[in-house]
């Protein structure tokens, strides 16, 4: 069920830059230049799931997300962290995935 929810949601909100991997965690063929940007459109393709780091770093290859993006000063405003210690995106990591990175990319 977790798949075919998730594979709607990619294909009306990131045709054409992300497909369904293993494990239903998103693979993307486009990607932003900024690592930062990169962790904030994998929260936001599989919104309302959160993830955790791990699972964060497995989709983008980035090592350390928690310690050099999820927490980071400039960046952290865009994501929070649930009593379950997964990652989501907050109202303005939301409008900087739709209104910036996205349009980006297409």
């Amino acid at each position: 069920m977790v798949n075919f929810v998730l594979r709607l949601k990619l294909s009306s909100l990131v045709e054409g830059i992300c497909t369904v991997g293993p494990m239903g965690l998103p693979r993307f063929s486009k990607i932003p230049s900024s690592k930062g940007a990169y962790v904030a459109l994998a929260l936001y393709a599989v919104e309302p799931r959160r993830l955790s780091a791990s699972e964060i770093e497995r989709v983008t290859g980035i090592d350390r997300v928690s310690s050099h993006y999820l927490s980071a000063p400039r960046l952290k405003k865009y994501f929070q962290k649930d009593s379950e210690g997964k990652f989501g995106l907050t109202t303005e990591g939301k409008r900087w995935v739709t209104e910036e990175i996205l349009p980006g990319l297409r």
